[in-house]
């Protein structure tokens, strides 16, 4: 194995000495090769051009606010390529369509 020499805070350096007592690790040495290789590891992972990703979006909003039905249609429309599904639901019996008002 090559040596490596690097300069590093005392206070990091105690953390160090602290995480490898704690976990068990044989030393520092084996405690900073380590996180090199999760680094890298999660740096990898995130290489976006040969995964697919999921994501869910939730938007919470008091119900019969028209500007924000609104502004989530333009959204969904902008994003129409990569959305395949839309639910809504309701928390509440109320339906703002069928309102009326009492004068």
């Amino acid at each position: 194995m090559s040596v490596v020499s690097i300069s590093v805070p005392e206070a990091l350096l105690e953390r160090i000495d602290e995480f490898a007592d704690k976990h068990g690790y044989s030393g520092r040495n084996e405690v900073v090769r380590e996180g090199t290789r999760t680094l890298f590891e999660e740096f990898q992972s995130r290489n976006i051009d040969d995964q697919q990703h999921i994501c869910t979006v939730t938007v919470v909003f008091e119900y019969c606010q028209s500007a924000i039905q609104q502004r989530l249609t333009r959204v969904r429309h902008e994003y129409d390529a990569i959305d395949l599904t839309e639910s809504h639901r309701s928390l509440t019996l109320d339906d703002c369509s069928v309102k009326t008002r009492n004068d």
